[in-house]
């Protein structure tokens, strides 16, 4: 993998004790496209990509993938330089929402506290494709001896070849940039400043934003930190620490390096490879192997050969072994499997405290050496080191190992921790939710792809779905006019929705305040089609025939009672109507005297109102029959009550196998899915098992190819015959099954999207946990009990930290409510 040679690149000796960074950057200027000119005609683009995680991939994944990226690095011809780097960061500070109630103001306060400690850490990785062109021309100056028509045509011709090199450099760039956007994720071209404050960051000793000033050298403003030279450098206030791999084992595979992706501090990760044509990367292969063969015998066995006339059998086995490995290069070189280049890595570490900094380069030295390669902490080399990591410095620090360009690709940062998006972007706010993953890395959770925030979620019984989705709930109301509507099956959220001021409604239970009548809106041309159509599902749910003449008996009879007074339109009064005496007969439960007639059979329509309304499912579910007319009609009203001003809503079905197991609510969900997309509202599915939809194909299908972000809980059954085929077709691969097998319980969650992968934690606070976990039957009972007392929201909340044993929690809320005791979600 990693041959050494004697290929010479042109390389500036570092020799100042206190060099002068503006003496060495070559940074020249910038274009309008983001394209860097150097002082040397080298030219260079960068881009930020992310590539996939590697906990997720399957091993065929990860060796497609790699193979994609060894197809455009070996086809680079000699000139070409590409840098992958990785810069570990702390994370930006926490994106705090302006929440309206006291209770998620404190519980946000906390999470702020928690996620702004300054142990959470994320990686931003760029990529740079930069080109030196190797002139023709001998000299490109003014000649003293040179005739002034000479030193004309010379910088004409000159310029020609700038021009020719830059049009060829930008030709090949768009098609690498193409290439790479079919393998990488987030695949971004820097723009003018975002280049400029990229490259800043790889020379100050802090980050900031930056702007091109077109009338200065880059140079001459990017440099803001100085640099000082020795053993134990410093650049700015802080000092530098700088590793590099000298060596490498015999065998590399995908991803060998992502355990720096998950250090707990911050870091520079440079991967440089120089690439070679392949006429040039095999004369130096040649060369090898000649030199290896050569070394395989003394200078004495040479002259005793040459004495005797007759070869010795006395050779060194491994110089031979060496040349047999430069000849199998040479033949993979041939059959353009690969390329070769020169590959250099280094990390640089940064810290104002030196023994913190030599505390980090000594983890990341044993990170890198349990690895199996060889490192070292640069000391008379650390500058040269250094410069060899900053894109632009291609002639510095150039290793003399020949590596092929696959191997690349398994060495440099090409698998990354994904963070999630920064913000909500189609909600024009904070992410939904920020949260905890592997490695002191922070994932930010956000339901949206695009503008659609369908979302799935599965998981058995007791592995934390009620804590996750009272989680999403609480923090869904941190946008502006945000509603939400929970059907709840359990009352697992009805701690939160007292916490939060919200409406609960027992549907069909004893102490049900809402009373509904389906009829109420008929004069409105939408409400007779809607009413008419929930009157034919509810007589196909009773096996009455519709055929032409029931369908215009139904018709003729709304008719009627559309000219009747609002209070009329009951349907006992459309019972009545109806010339038809099967269809009355069916619909005798939902009239008075029936078995529904109190829930659906009144003179005015009470429905929920707030923007937290729950419907417990639970007395519902228990007659089968009835439960598609109830959900048609709840989804109806809360369709009604969604805002036209584009404010978001949520709607969460919980168990939601219930409802899927009825085929009229089976053949609305597509409807639901486009409808309530057009008004801004996410519905999100939760279920214990993939049984419960795969079992029906279409409703599988409509399922995935709307809910594009799936939430998987942990199930230690998961690899499990019978059932690992569910998740595979759901789109999971074997490894990602593995990873569902091996979560922990009621903590961690993983998360699927076409935007990426990732297991994260809640990081619950202890206010929140309060409230949102809130779920056994012993809470049940104790909110039962205080509801009896009809306390109001705060003094709810007070009275649950009491019985939590939760003093200090209750005193933060104490401290802020008193000024906003009017406040009321509802």
């Amino acid at each position: 993998m990693g041959l050494k040679s004697n290929f010479r690149f042109h390389k500036k000796n570092f020799v100042k004790s206190d060099p002068k960074l503006s003496e060495y950057i070559s940074w020249l200027r910038i274009d309008e496209s983001g394209i860097v000119y150097n002082k040397d005609d080298s030219m260079q683009l960068t881009f930020k990509f992310r590539g996939p995680d590697l906990d997720s991939s399957t091993i065929e994944e990860l060796q497609s993938y790699h193979a994609a990226i060894n197809n455009i690095i070996k086809s680079a011809s000699t000139g070409y330089v590409f840098y992958m780097e990785n810069q570990r960061h702390a994370s930006e500070v926490y994106d705090k929402a302006d929440f309206q109630s006291p209770l998620t103001k404190v519980i946000e306060t906390e999470r702020e506290k928690f996620f702004n400690s300054g142990k959470q850490f994320e990686n931003d990785y760029f990529f740079t494709i930069l080109y030196h062109p190797n002139f023709n021309m001998t000299k490109k100056f003014l000649s003293f001896f040179e005739s002034k028509e000479e030193t004309t045509k010379k910088q004409n011709q000159y310029w020609k070849e700038i021009a020719k090199a830059t049009s060829d450099f930008i030709e090949e760039t768009n098609k690498m940039l193409d290439m790479f956007n079919d393998i990488f994720l987030d695949v971004k071209v820097l723009s003018p400043d975002e280049t400029l404050e990229y490259l800043h960051s790889t020379v100050s000793d802090h980050r900031q934003p930056i702007k091109n000033i077109p009338t200065m050298y880059l140079s001459s403003y990017l440099l803001d930190s100085p640099l000082v030279g020795g053993f134990e450098p410093k650049l700015g206030d802080k000092h530098m620490r700088v590793i590099s791999v000298t060596s490498f084992p015999p065998i590399t595979h995908p991803g060998f390096f992502d355990i720096l992706n998950r250090l707990g501090f911050e870091y520079r990760w440079s991967s440089r490879y120089h690439a070679l044509s392949k006429m040039d990367a095999m004369q130096v292969l040649k060369d090898i192997e000649d030199n290896f063969r050569q070394q395989a015998k003394t200078i004495l066995q040479y002259a005793i050969e040459a004495i005797r006339n007759k070869e010795t059998n006395q050779v060194n086995e491994s110089m031979l072994n060496y040349a047999e490995e430069a000849k199998i290069a040479q033949q993979l070189l041939e059959t353009d499997a690969v390329g070769y280049g020169y590959y250099t890595m280094t990390l640089v570490v940064l810290d104002k405290d030196p023994e913190m900094a030599d505390k980090k380069a000594a983890f990341a030295l044993k990170e890198i050496r349990q690895e199996g390669f060889t490192a070292q902490l640069e000391t008379t080399n650390a500058i040269d080191a250094y410069f060899g990591s900053i894109p632009g410095m291609w002639e510095y620090n150039v290793r003399k190992y020949l590596m092929a360009s696959l191997n690349f690709s398994h060495l440099a940062p090409t698998s990354a921790v994904w963070s999630g998006e920064k913000k909500n972007s189609h909600l024009k706010g904070p992410v939904l939710l920020h949260t905890v993953t592997t490695g002191s890395t922070p994932f930010r959770l956000s339901l949206h792809v695009g503008d659609v925030g369908h979302t799935f979620v599965v998981g058995p019984t007791g592995s934390g779905k009620s804590v996750l989705l009272n989680m999403i709930e609480t923090h869904f109301t941190k946008y502006p006019g945000a509603r939400v509507f929970i059907f709840d099956v359990g009352s697992s959220s009805r701690a939160v929705t007292k916490a939060m001021g919200g409406n609960f409604y027992n549907i069909m239970g004893d102490d049900n305040p809402l009373a509904f009548q389906p009829l109420s809106r008929i004069d409105e041309d939408i409400e007779f089609i809607w009413a008419n159509d929930w009157i034919i599902n509810y007589l196909t749910m009773e096996n009455v025939p519709i055929d032409p003449i029931v369908k215009t008996t139904i018709h003729e009879a709304l008719k009627s009672l559309r000219e009747m007074e609002p209070s009329l339109r009951t349907l006992t009064s459309f019972q009545r109507l109806v010339q038809n005496h099967a269809i009355r007969q069916a619909l005798a439960p939902l009239c008075e005297g029936g078995t529904y007639g109190g829930l659906f059979d009144n003179s005015t329509d009470k429905f929920g109102e707030g923007n937290w309304q729950v419907f417990e499912m639970d007395e519902v579910m228990k007659m089968p029959n009835i439960v598609p007319s109830v959900l048609d009609f709840l989804f109806h009203r809360i369709e009604g009550q969604l805002r036209e001003d584009g404010a978001p809503g949520l709607i969460i079905l919980d168990e939601c196998w219930l409802f899927f197991a009825n085929p009229i609510f089976q053949s609305k969900i597509r409807k639901y899915f486009k409808d309530l997309r057009k008004k801004n509202t996410s519905i999100i599915f939760a279920t214990q098992n993939l049984s419960d939809i795969s079992a029906s194909p279409e409703l599988a299908n409509t399922v995935r190819e709307n809910c594009p972000t799936q939430i998987y809980l942990p199930n230690p059954k998961a690899t499990a015959e019978g059932i690992k085929q569910q998740y595979i077709n759901f789109g999971l691969n074997s490894r990602q099954i593995e990873l569902l097998s091996e979560l922990t319980q009621k903590r961690e969650y993983y998360v699927s999207s076409i935007k990426g992968n990732r297991v994260f934690d809640l990081a619950l606070q202890p206010l929140e946990a309060a409230f949102v976990t809130a779920t056994s039957k012993e809470d049940q009972l104790k909110i039962q009990a205080l509801e009896k007392n009809h306390l109001s929201k705060d003094e709810f909340i007070l009275a649950w930290l009491d019985y939590k044993d939760m003093p200090e929690e209750k005193a933060k809320y104490q401290s802020l409510i008193e000024p906003e005791r009017s406040y009321h979600v509802g």
